[in-house]
């Protein structure tokens, strides 16, 4: 048999003096770990092992394994059995390793560990003393494996470790080791109650049954040790930590982006509140003047012509209340922006809700703004987050207009339906957007106007990109420029990022 394993023996050994080379170059001196080190005791003790066995197999070729006298049989078996022994030092200390990974290991179950190993070892030695390298010693060997493997098991159960997927493949191979070594352990004592001397048929179908079953097993026994090592690279090599690290770092970028994109939302909000100050403010105090007017007026009527001459006043007076606490309801939902579930909104009401803010402004401007609304449908959408970019882009446009000296000025909001898509626009006519910054106008940072921020179209196409569409422009002629929306009525789940900003990506 010796001629047909050496050569599995001989691969093992070169692969085990990879496995060492391996470990040695994945680990710095700070990756050098009692887990690093357990794992190195046992590569190489597999490896000492290995080479034994192949040693014992290529210069005792006549040996026979399964018992019959012949020449240097016994001391090659002898030396094979050496390397058995070494190669269990390695076996017996996989326990100890995963062990090793999940708390400090005290002196004690090192020597518990050097017990089982003597408990394991000692009984093959006596066996083979009284029976040779026979069907006894492989017997035991079986019982010696199961009990080792189970024990791995019950380490890679525990429940610091249970649930990481990367050792679901070692299990299997563990528990396919366990059965193929019972199988083995039952054959073996097939041919030791039945006396397989006396039985030459039997044997010779035992040494090709033994022959497959060692070529299985020492397969098995590479690859978990081979899924071992995968199992430390991947999680406590240098290159591990450092992609650890990288992560982190990672997170703390995308954490601090996530700050960043915040910080921006609410400074755009507070640029757009500046812009919209004077107004706002003009607006109400023509409230206010109403009010007051109203309330003197009615001071004289109830004094000269009584109750029923008062009642008219009062109704204004509620009209301009009322007009003024909707202006600002509507300052208060644009500014005051909370984390918000997606909610349907009438896309229409929105614009004209955000239009009704910059009336005043407009006016200030001696700016014509026209609402063009058609979309009359309810859309998916966060809506203080949509408000900005209706707000950014209707300010924006004032703003160019402002800019340039003409008589008709003109800013247009229009909604529209395009299949299951709904499009807003805002047009004015301006100077329009110069060649030279069409490239960057949505980047951050990126401005033409002299006090200008670069935050508000680019916070605008951040936003209506999460929620799964898209903003564009163009320049009409003969002068002035369009800004469209064009969004889905139900957004794609990569909205979801704007309530969980750890998803999101920068454009």
């Amino acid at each position: 048999m010796s001629q047909y394993l050496a050569p599995f023996f001989l691969l093992q050994s070169v692969g085990y003096l990879t496995f060492n080379y391996v470990l040695w170059v994945g680990a710095r001196a700070p990756q050098r770990t009692l887990a690093f080190r357990i794992l190195a005791v046992i590569a190489l003790c597999m490896f000492v092992g290995s080479s034994i066995r192949t040693f014992a197999f290529y210069f005792f070729s006549g040996s026979s394994l399964i018992g019959f006298d012949r020449s240097h049989a016994e001391l090659g078996a002898a030396i094979e059995l050496l390397g058995i022994l070494i190669g269990g030092v390695g076996w017996i200390l996989k326990p100890l390793l995963f062990r090793s990974l999940r708390r400090p290991i005290p002196g004690k179950d090192y020597f518990y560990t050097f017990l089982n190993w003597l408990v394991i070892s000692v009984p093959p030695v006596l066996l083979f003393q009284y029976f040779g390298y026979g069907a006894q010693v492989g017997a035991y060997a079986s019982v010696a494996i199961v009990f080792i493997a189970t024990k791995l098991l019950l380490e890679l159960n525990h429940p610091v470790i249970a649930n990481d997927s990367s050792l679901r493949v070692l299990r299997l191979v563990l528990m396919l080791l366990v059965a193929t070594h019972l199988f083995f352990l039952a054959y073996n004592f097939y041919f030791i109650v039945l006396g397989y001397s006396a039985h030459l048929p039997d044997t010779e179908r035992y040494f090709l049954t033994d022959l497959w079953m060692r070529a299985v097993r020492i397969s098995l026994f590479f690859v978990v040790d081979l899924l071992c090592l995968f199992y430390w690279w991947l999680r406590y090599s240098t290159y591990a930590v450092h992609a650890q690290e990288d992560r982190k770092k990672i997170e703390l970028a995308i954490k601090e982006k996530d700050l960043l994109i915040k910080n921006l939302i609410n400074a755009n909000a507070l640029i757009q509140t500046g812009a919209m100050t004077a107004g706002l403010s003009h607006e109400i105090n023509q409230f206010l003047a109403r009010i007051q007017l109203d309330i003197e007026s009615a001071k004289v009527r109830l004094a000269h012509r009584g109750v029923d001459h008062v009642l008219a006043i009062l109704n204004r007076v509620l009209d301009a209340n009322t007009g003024a606490a909707v202006l600002v309801q509507n300052v208060k939902r644009l500014f005051v922006r909370q984390d918000e579930e997606l909610t349907e909104c009438d896309i229409d009401n929105l614009v004209e809700s955000v239009a009704q803010l910059y009336l005043a402004r407009a006016k200030l401007s001696k700016i014509v703004l026209t609402i063009d609304l058609h979309a009359n449908v309810q859309v998916l959408m966060r809506k203080t987050l949509m408000q900005q970019v209706i707000s950014n882009l209707v300010i924006n446009a004032i703003d160019a207009l402002d800019s340039v000296d003409r008589q008709d000025k003109k800013i247009t909001l229009e909604t529209r339906l395009d299949g299951d898509r709904w499009v807003f626009q805002v047009t004015d006519n301006a100077m329009g957007v110069r060649p030279e910054n069409a490239h960057k106008i949505f980047s951050l940072f990126s401005t033409s106007k002299s006090e200008g921020t670069g935050i508000g179209l680019w916070l605008s196409r951040y936003i209506v990109e999460q929620h799964g569409g898209y903003i564009r422009f163009t320049n009409i002629e003969p002068e002035g420029v369009m800004f469209w929306v064009d969004m889905p009525l139900k957004p794609s789940l990569s909205a979801t990022g704007l309530e969980h900003p750890s998803h999101m990506l920068l454009p």
